[in-house]
């Protein structure tokens, strides 16, 4: 019986281990595919255009914006009376960052975030639920940027130049459904896991931590109901984090010469954001670099070299933003202080 469980333990790893070189694969094909259809001679040229000030300006703009991340979850845990030292907040939120990079995963770093919270305040349920609160703001504005945008650029961004559809605000609807769905099945996954890991022993206490887990939960969305002035400055935050985001990018794409006005970016930029968050490849990686290069390329102003040399900008300042993390990390600068 012993060596069956082992057995279906180990088929399992090795299933988990082949999903996600299998994913892995998916982004990498995608890049190749990118770098197949690259003229490199023309992306050197473009490189040599970049000085060091543009470099610097763009990624002190993404460094920036890990501190409009931060103020945004401190705003959401002062709105719960969650008193934690603003210099934690800030160290959680880029260690946060970093490890969602190097995981290649929008959740570890939240994961992180959620595990070292939990040991400066006693209240711990809404310390996670001020993280989910934090996630759902930033949703929010990126669904503003990328709507407001589409009707900005008059709800007809750019024609594909292999096909005739064109991206509007109801295809933007049918993908947010899309993303509705698959998120509606890995709630109803997670809820059957949870039901298959109680065991007939454990389902009354586990009934009864659930009801008390949502009391409190209920209890914090009624504080959050109550405390809008917190909630607009989370969105405030979560604006000016996406805005720096974008406005280095553009500064980028303008010194590779790319002549698109700077609405094209409020669109492309999100829409690809979304595109990463889906969980087909590691990160993103691959589906943020495909279809930033795929949008910006489908604009007359704009050809393959500087479309890909955008995607791999955004990527490179993605990575370079959180590299404070690593010096948190090292240092231990998120950990409380013992007695």
């Amino acid at each position: 019986m012993s060596y069956l469980h082992n057995n279906t333990l180990m088929n399992k790893k090795i299933k988990a281990q082949v999903l996600t070189i299998l994913r892995f694969a998916v982004g990498i094909a995608v890049i190749a595919a990118l770098l197949l259809m690259t003229d490199f001679e023309r992306v050197a040229e473009l490189t040599s255009q970049l000085s060091l000030t543009v470099i610097l300006l763009s990624l002190l703009l993404y460094l920036v914006q890990g501190l409009f991340l931060a103020a945004r979850w401190q705003v959401l845990l002062r709105a719960q009376d969650i008193i934690i030292p603003t210099s934690k907040v800030f160290a959680i939120e880029y260690l946060g960052l970093f490890y969602n990079n190097i995981l290649f995963s929008s959740l570890g770093g939240d994961l992180l975030r959620a595990w070292y919270v939990t040991e400066y305040s006693e209240k711990k349920v809404e310390s996670v639920f001020s993280i989910v609160v934090d996630r759902l703001a930033g949703v929010a504005v990126l669904i503003f940027f990328c709507i407001g945008g589409m009707l900005l650029v008059n709800r007809e961004v750019f024609e594909l130049g292999y096909s005739n559809e064109k991206i509007t605000v109801s295809g933007l609807q049918e993908a947010l459904s899309g993303r509705t769905a698959v998120f509606i099945a890995l709630a109803l996954a997670a809820a059957l896991a949870a039901a298959a890991f109680f065991s007939r022993g454990h389902i009354k206490s586990g009934l009864s931590l659930i009801k008390e887990y949502f009391h409190r939960i209920a209890a914090a969305v009624k504080i959050y109901a109550n405390k809008r002035a917190y909630l607009c400055g989370a969105l405030f935050f979560s604006a000016a984090a996406q805005i720096t985001c974008i406005t280095g990018v553009y500064i980028v794409g303008k010194a590779l010469g790319v002549e698109a006005p700077v609405k094209y970016y409020y669109v492309i930029l999100p829409l690809s954001w979304f595109a990463s968050s889906v969980p087909v490849s590691p990160g993103g990686i691959g589906l943020m670099e495909g279809s930033v290069t795929a949008m910006f390329a489908a604009l007359p102003e704009v050809s393959i070299e500087q479309g890909l040399m955008i995607a791999f900008a955004q990527r490179a300042l993605l990575i370079a933003g959180t590299l404070p993390g690593i010096f948190i990390h090292i240092g231990g600068f998120h950990l409380p202080r013992r007695a």
